[in-house]
């Protein structure tokens, strides 16, 4: 009886990990694992249903040559083992789909590059017909010069205009060698020269003469403009194209409530919130495709306490682009450099109103390079790493939610970028030298970067959600800021 209601949780983790599966993929491969895995369900609850209707004597009996808890687990273990059948021919087929989507966006591209080519020969054609007419006139035109330069008097003519222009060209030339050797000559040595000559009222002319020059090239260099938080948010006023404002904070009504949450992710949260010196928290759940948004309502009301509170907060929540991405892109490329962008602009409105030396802002042409590409994305971390150590705050929180959906499973497009960005946060996440940073992750699948690069003591893996129809289940409580 221990061993039964282990496995019917079993049973029923594994029948809804694969409802969605099923409802994606339907096809008689599927439908043929899932019979098996009905029938192999069936066959387990028979085999309890006949243990259980046998008088208790019988049972005393068989008992000696039979062991139920591991007869069920073997029949677990082979359900199971169907489930993750369905799970490889779902993965399989995805992997199809994709394939096919690739080979048909190809294949439109083909045509039309092979239009594109027509069209140019068409072009080439026809400039080609043109070019041969200009050709013919060209070489009618010479003929006639030919001719025409054949009189001596004709060109004696245009010999002495051209010796002219070749005198002029020399005598400038020379003048301007003159010139550039007196401006190259030192101050002292005209003064020495002045001086040797007897005139010092020469001497006192250039003297006038210098001091006004130099005063006149000191007025014409532009200062450098002062570099204040609102000249910086000016500057970085283009970043707000490239992501969403509404990612920042996710407005709820519940988040103006008591909010309840899990008792084991509660207490974590309240031994990060409570330290006193930097921390980094990941709390990461285990369903690659999760249904249930829990965990970033967990963070987002947790980031939206700590700003009600008055605490300096930087907190974005990740979400892909249902938009076909252009050229050359993903949308999981589009997503990372829109959490990279939103922490800057969230870190640049944070900075006190004259802040100190920022070392990546002494060209200010890097916010023109920031075009919202991968391309620029150096820049982009030079910048966020150069805002963190200039933050002149006792206290900062960072809530960055979503992390693994910037990963790119098919095209692998994010995973340099997306682990030099969770370098940098890292980095100053642990870092207690310029003021307390405390950064939270919350992730519904798994982020390969923050388990790579996390300790096991920084990481809290939670199981699906217990809330059922309305129910909270016991083990939740309130969380408190």
């Amino acid at each position: 009886m221990e061993a039964l209601p282990q496995a019917l949780a079993d049973i029923n983790d594994a029948v809804s990990a694969i409802e969605k599966r099923l409802w994606l993929f339907d096809s008689d491969a599927m439908k043929g694992y899932a019979w098996r895995m009905y029938s192999q369900i069936f066959n387990l609850l028979g085999v309890i249903i006949r243990w259980y209707t046998q008088r208790s004597y019988q049972r005393l009996i068989s008992s000696f040559n039979e062991h139920l808890p591991e007869l069920i687990q073997d029949q677990v273990d082979e359900i199971q083992k169907s489930a993750q059948l369905i799970h490889q021919e779902a993965h399989l087929r995805s992997q199809a789909d994709t394939r096919i989507s690739r080979l048909y966006v190809e294949g439109i591209d083909k045509k039309v590059d092979r239009l594109i080519l027509e069209i140019r020969e068409r072009d080439q054609r026809n400039r080609s017909a043109e070019r041969q007419d200009y050709e013919r006139f060209w070489e009618m035109m010479n003929e006639i010069y030919k001719e025409k330069f054949r009189e001596d008097a004709v060109l004696k003519d245009t010999l002495e205009e051209v010796w002219a222009k070749f005198r002029r060209g020399r005598t400038g030339f020379a003048v301007a060698e003159i010139l550039e050797d007196q401006a190259r000559e030192d101050p002292k040595q005209r003064k020495v020269q002045y001086l040797e000559s007897g005139s010092l009222d020469s001497l006192s002319d250039v003297e006038e003469q210098s001091s006004t020059s130099q005063s006149a090239l000191e007025t014409a260099q532009p200062k450098p403009p002062e570099i204040t938080r609102d000249f910086l948010l000016t500057l970085s006023a283009d970043m707000e194209a490239y992501f969403d404002r509404n990612q920042v904070q996710i407005f709820d009504d519940d988040l103006t409530s008591s909010f309840y949450a899990d008792s084991d992710i509660v207490s974590r949260i309240q031994s990060w919130a409570t330290s006193t010196q930097s921390n980094v928290l990941y709390i990461a759940g285990m369903d690659c495709l999760p249904d249930d948004h829990s965990l970033s309502r967990i963070a987002a009301y947790y980031a939206y306490e700590s700003r009600s509170a008055k605490i300096p907060v930087c907190s974005y929540f990740c979400q892909l682009s249902n938009e076909e991405p252009p050229a050359g892109r993903t949308r999981e490329t589009i997503e990372l450099t829109a959490l990279a962008y939103s922490l800057l602009r969230q870190l640049i409105e944070l900075l006190p109103s004259r802040p100190g030396n920022l070392t990546a802002l002494d060209d200010l042409e890097i916010f023109s390079e920031l075009e919202g590409t991968l391309v620029s994305f150096p820049k982009a971390l030079e910048l966020l790493d150069s805002l963190l150590s200039a933050l002149d705050y006792p206290i900062i929180i960072f809530v960055i939610d979503g992390l693994d959906q910037l990963d790119d499973l098919t095209f692998g497009s994010t995973d340099k970028w997306l682990h030099e960005l969770v370098e940098v946060l890292l980095r100053h996440g642990r870092d207690s030298s310029t003021g307390v940073k405390k950064m939270m992750f919350s992730t519904g699948g798994s982020s390969a970067p923050l388990f790579e690069a996390l300790d096991a003591s920084e990481i809290l893996v939670v199981n699906a959600p217990q809330t059922r129809r309305g129910r909270r289940s016991i083990g939740e409580e309130p969380l408190v800021i």
